[in-house]
């Protein structure tokens, strides 16, 4: 399974500059988990939506996402071809039980990703259990 999460951004990131209220603000903090970060910023902030819009702090824009792209594919070993002819992954691969795209904020088909997710998963754990079998012996 290939999971690839494509975040646009409306502007590149930069740092704050040397010197900025943002930069004195951070200086002598060490990194800081995203929540903690998101609850110095904006306590209001209170989840992935909310990231949509600008983050800005101390005079310095943080963040602001755009839109947010998912590209799943799971690979189904029956009559595919082998796994690096497979690995030529399509953007543009037609949805079906073993591809899907998502995009955020439009959020049309989140169903059919999370059920592509799923089944990736559920071949995971079997190639897992069958590969423990094997080692086992």
């Amino acid at each position: 399974m290939v999971i690839l999460i494509d975040i646009i951004e409306t502007l590149t990131y930069s740092s704050p500059a040397k010197g900025s209220p943002a930069w004195e603000k951070f200086k002598d903090l060490t990194s800081l988990q995203l929540d903690n970060f998101l609850t110095i910023c904006d306590p209001q902030l209170q989840n992935v939506l909310d990231f949509l819009k600008p983050v800005i702090f101390e005079e310095h824009r943080w963040a602001h996402i755009s839109e947010i792209h998912y590209h799943i594919w799971v690979w189904e070993s029956e009559g595919v071809g082998t796994l690096e002819d497979w690995l030529q992954l399509d953007l543009e691969a037609d949805e079906n039980d073993y591809v899907a795209h998502f995009s955020m904020p439009s959020g049309v088909n989140c169903d059919h990703l999370t059920s592509v997710i799923n089944r990736g998963l559920l071949m995971v754990k079997a190639d897992l259990i069958q590969f423990a079998h094997e080692t086992a012996k």
